[in-house]
C-alpha cells in the first residue's frame, strides 16, 4: 500500500528559512520515515500530512499521520535512546532520539501527540536563522 503525502505550506510573503541543511534533512527523514513506517497496514488510505509555516522568527513543521499510533504509556519515552514503542517494524530506537538532539542543538522544540489506532502528530519549532545569514 502506498502512502499519500499531503503538503500544506502556509504563505507568509515567501519568507525564506535558514538553518543547517544536513540537520534538517535528518529530522525530515526520521519523522516522515516513522509516519510511513508505522502506517496502518490494513487500511486503503494511509496518509501523512505536513504543514509548514515559516515567518522571520521561526519555522513550525507539523507531521500528522493516520497510522497505528503510540500507546499513551510510551509517549514520555519516545525520545529516549533505543526506546521502541512498537515492535511492528524494524528499527534501532534512535530516530526520535537523534531528532530531539538535533532540534535541541538548533535551539528548537519537538513534541508528539498520539492516539493508539488513530495516528500521531509531531510538532517541530525551529528558529529561523535568517538574521545570521544576512550577516555573512
Amino acid at each position: 500500500t502506498e502512502t499519500e503525502v499531503v503538503l500544506n505550506y502556509q504563505e507568509n510573503g515567501d519568507t525564506p528559512f535558514y538553518s543547517d541543511l544536513m540537520r534538517i534533512n535528518a529530522i525530515l527523514k526520521n519523522t516522515i520515515g516513522n509516519a510511513v513506517k508505522y502506517r496502518k497496514k490494513d487500511i486503503s488510505n494511509p496518509e501523512v500530512f505536513m504543514t509548514i509555516d515559516v515567518n522571520l522568527e521561526r519555522l513550525h513543521l507539523i507531521i500528522k499521520d493516520n497510522g497505528e499510533g503510540i500507546p499513551e504509556n510510551s509517549l514520555p519515552k519516545v525520545f529516549d535512546m533505543f526506546y521502541r514503542a512498537s515492535k511492528s517494524s524494524n528499527g534501532t530506537g534512535l530516530g526520535l532520539y537523534i531528532c530531539k538532539e538535533i532540534i535541541n542543538k538548533l535551539g528548537g522544540e519537538i513534541s508528539i501527540e498520539s492516539q493508539l489506532g488513530i495516528g500521531t502528530t509531531v510538532s517541530i519549532m525551529l528558529p529561523n536563522l535568517i538574521e545570521n545569514r544576512n550577516n555573512e
